[in-house]
């Protein structure tokens, strides 16, 4: 406990440190204070089986998350704010992941996310190289007695800029409107949709990868997608879409 304690400190310390050298007029600070609540949880095996440990600190408020802080083993950080107006912003320090690397990590989280709702998906395998399946739209798949789940997983934050700074300088971070992160979400569900024939969507489950982007995941963001792209995603017929957080709690459906 004492360690987890130090971990959460040091997380937020950080995290801190590291919102006010991005852009001195993100008040990231403000969001931890004793007037939220604070949760501090470590990431259960059964979400994420991976070598790498992790702690998140969640800021609730009138039960809703509006902060996340999220550090791992591998010196990655990773914070998520609603500020007022709507906006959400998040930063990213660390190394940047490449490939298909996080595949795994995120369809674990998946799976235990499905489970909750009485599946029993298990056997999960994401081969590291292309094949057939992958031409197909396949990352990874799992199996529930006779049943298969295929899943391609995507990153939910298409902007490669993004991507391309973390690469470049171990640091990025965005502020943006409710809209904007909803928006982005559109685009990278539409980036799959077109490579995926009609025909092949209803054996994929899209997972779009938010572990990193937390801020996608927050409520104004889901509310904004649902309300102007909810119906085109389920004329999509995927088999189901994802928006996969660094937790069960924060991972949710987008076509319901």
């Amino acid at each position: 406990m004492r360690n987890l304690i130090q971990k959460v400190k040091s997380l937020i310390d950080r995290s801190l440190h590291l919102n006010k050298s991005i852009d001195h007029h993100m008040q990231v600070g403000s969001s931890i204070k004793p007037h939220g609540r604070l949760v501090a949880i470590k990431i259960s095996p059964k979400e994420v089986k991976a070598v790498n440990e992790q702690v998140a600190a969640i800021i609730k408020r009138e039960g809703e998350i509006t902060a996340v802080r999220i550090a791992d083993s591998t010196r990655q950080s990773v914070s998520a704010n609603i500020l007022p107006g709507e906006i959400v912003d998040f930063s990213i320090q660390g190394r940047s992941r490449q490939n298909e690397d996080g595949n795994t990590d995120v369809s674990n989280i998946l799976l235990a996310r499905l489970n909750l709702d009485g599946a029993n998906w298990s056997d999960l395998e994401c081969p590291d190289q292309v094949d057939a399946r992958n031409e197909q739209g396949v990352d990874c798949q799992a199996t529930d007695g006779e049943l298969r789940l295929y899943i391609q997983v995507t990153r939910a934050e298409p902007d490669g800029r993004i991507w391309q700074a973390l690469g470049k300088t171990g640091l990025t971070s965005a502020q943006i409107p409710a809209e904007g992160a909803a928006d982005a979400l559109h685009k990278a569900i539409e980036k799959k949709a077109v490579k995926i024939p009609p025909s092949q969507r209803g054996q994929i489950t899209l997972a779009l990868d938010a572990t990193e982007t937390v801020s996608h995941t927050f409520r104004p963001v889901l509310k904004s997608f649902a309300s102007r792209y909810g119906s085109w995603a389920r004329e999509l017929r995927f088999n189901s879409i994802w928006l996969v957080g660094p937790t069960v709690s924060l991972t949710s459906r987008l076509d319901e």
